[in-house]
């Protein structure tokens, strides 16, 4: 199978499997399909993608307060339209000019980890976000998700597509051992995968969120 939106290639997972290079195409499809699994469990815990679409498309949301609106990542302003519906009708009739927000994080970083995507509008005074009624009106138009995959995302997809690759050889949970015999594979998240991919986690996702 190909990988779709996968955060390491298939040659890179040969070399981090066999640094000797000692590997042939025999197993690609199912290294492929270790890769794309490994990538969207990534994506579940994380509850975010670390890959860009091609193109510019709107979703909408319910703005958090009159002055924020909590969006999903986008990573260039080429492209974004912010928009509200006045009416609350389904209809975004107000085109938001660029000096009434501010994107965030300031300065693309957070906690230390830098080249951040936009991730919250904030309106400027005097403009306010709509809260009240029942239909989301804010509508964002922008290019979804992250302009590059952190390094720590890619090793940790390495990590955890070589665990999925090689539970081929442990159908019934149990890998040989000779000192202690039968060893129960582990089901969780491998722990330096955790590690690496928990600084990313944004609120939602399938992991636990602390502060």
């Amino acid at each position: 199978m190909a990988i779709t939106n996968g955060y390491t290639t298939l040659n890179d997972f040969k070399a981090y499997l066999f640094p000797s290079a000692n590997y042939g195409t025999a197993e690609d499809a199912q290294m492929e399909g270790a890769i794309e699994v490994a990538s969207r469990t990534i994506d579940a815990f994380t509850n975010r993608r670390f890959y860009s679409d091609s193109t510019v498309s709107a979703r909408v949301y319910y703005a958090d307060t009159a002055i924020r609106c909590v969006v999903d990542d986008f990573s260039t302003v080429t492209g974004l339209i912010i928009k509200t519906d006045t009416g609350d009708n389904g209809t975004y009739d107000q085109t938001w000019a660029t000096d009434e927000y501010i994107l965030e994080p300031l300065n693309a970083e957070i906690g230390g980890i830098s080249n951040q995507p936009y991730n919250s509008i904030l309106a400027t005074i005097p403009k306010l976000f709509p809260v009240t009624g029942r239909r989301p009106r804010v509508q964002v138009t922008a290019k979804w998700g992250w302009a590059a995959v952190p390094d720590s995302i890619a090793q940790a997809c390495l990590i955890q597509a070589a665990r999925i690759y090689r539970r081929a050889q442990t159908p019934e949970g149990f890998a040989a051992g000779e000192a202690f015999g039968a060893i129960r594979v582990s089901t969780r998240l491998d722990p330096d995968v955790q590690m690496l991919i928990s600084p990313y986690r944004r609120a939602g996702g399938q992991g636990l969120v602390i502060g």
